[in-house]
């Protein structure tokens, strides 16, 4: 895999196969073993990498034109009916980010302009018949990267952007929570207080949510953050040093995902050194320690593990343009 940066928006070539991780719990990692692997058939070769929420995993095509269209393909390799997503008297929308919630609620961030160039943010709700949206500007505020809650809540990360320009100095929560009808419920950590992100590093963070839980990873700043809550009140609130020392754009994660026991993945590539790792959260040492990659059942590891996402207990992998793999952490995994 090989990854780019476009102006903002980072970009993925998939050159060989993917996967791993495994649970840390002490001062030990578990076996992650192979779950079971999902045909599919989908050419991911110059696009950025899909997510997968809630079942599905979410690719999206004509991505920044006037109508994108999201494709959901489940564990099973099929694909629903994709979704053409358009805004009124919008000349572009481009989809920064896609969750579904635990109701079947799909939610989108991204970014729309009009004929005369102005525009700005906004997330959709759409139910799951498709038949009620709702969408709220944001202005200045974007939201580059969302994440579904297990209460259905919507959290973000994002940047007041105001005449193309991200107000680093000022001391706006970039970490927002949002309820099912779009009503800011609050906001986290001030926009200066992590100098590293800028605007077109947002792209580089990842967002993920656990049973009670909200982890974000702060790309080049290399700074992961994790929030746990319990229905509306935020009971903790903690920062960790991340897998690289802060600036540094050589190590790019390639993906996050928070298991319900809430343990910790990240995928990262050393773009330099051309390698990929998988790593876990050790939250007593404070540090990430390296997870080997599993063995597929032709007794080969996964050579360039990257994390699509993660449904209770798995992990969904990138496996070729014609799979999507899931693994277990611990145990002997089921075959099927």
């Amino acid at each position: 895999m090989r990854c780019e940066c476009a102006g903002s928006v980072y970009r993925c070539i998939w050159t060989a196969a993917l996967i791993s991780a495994s649970a840390f719990a002490g001062l030990s990692a578990e076996k992650l073993t192979f779950s079971r692997e999902a045909r599919v058939n989908w050419e991911y070769a110059g696009r950025t990498i899909p997510k997968w929420s809630g079942g599905y995993l979410i690719p999206i095509v004509n991505n920044g034109m006037a109508a994108p269209v999201i494709h959901f393909i489940d564990e099973w390799g099929k694909e629903a009916e994709p979704l053409r997503f358009t805004i009124p008297d919008a000349r572009s929308a481009l989809i920064d980010d896609v969750g579904r919630a635990p109701d079947g609620t799909w939610v989108l961030s991204g970014r729309a302009h009009d004929y005369q160039g102005k525009g700005g943010g906004f997330i959709t709700w759409i139910s799951p018949n498709r038949q009620n949206i709702t969408t709220v500007q944001l202005y200045p505020y974007n939201a580059i990267r969302l994440a579904v809650g297990t209460d259905g809540t919507t959290w973000t990360e994002g940047a007041e952007i105001i005449g193309g320009n991200d107000w680093t100095g000022s001391d706006h929560g970039f970490i927002r929570r949002f309820d099912k009808f779009g009503k800011l419920m609050g906001w986290w950590i001030p926009r200066n207080s992590v100098p590293e992100v800028h605007t077109y590093d947002m792209d580089a963070g990842k967002l993920a949510t656990g049973a009670d839980r909200l982890g974000f990873y702060a790309g080049p700043a290399h700074q992961f953050f994790e929030l746990s809550y319990a229905g509306n009140k935020v009971s903790r609130f903690v920062s960790y040093p991340g897998v690289g020392t802060p600036g540094d754009q050589n190590m790019y994660v390639t993906g996050m995902a928070i298991l319900d026991n809430a343990d910790v993945y990240l995928s990262v590539q050393n773009q330099n050194a051309h390698t990929d790792q998988i790593y876990v959260l050790d939250r007593t040492h404070r540090t990430w320690q390296p997870v080997p990659p599993p063995n597929l059942p032709n007794g080969l590891p996964i050579e360039h593990p990257a994390i699509y996402g993660a449904d209770g207990k798995r992990l969904a992998f990138y496996n070729g343009p014609d799979s999507i793999l899931f693994v277990t952490p611990g145990g002997e995994g089921n075959q099927s």
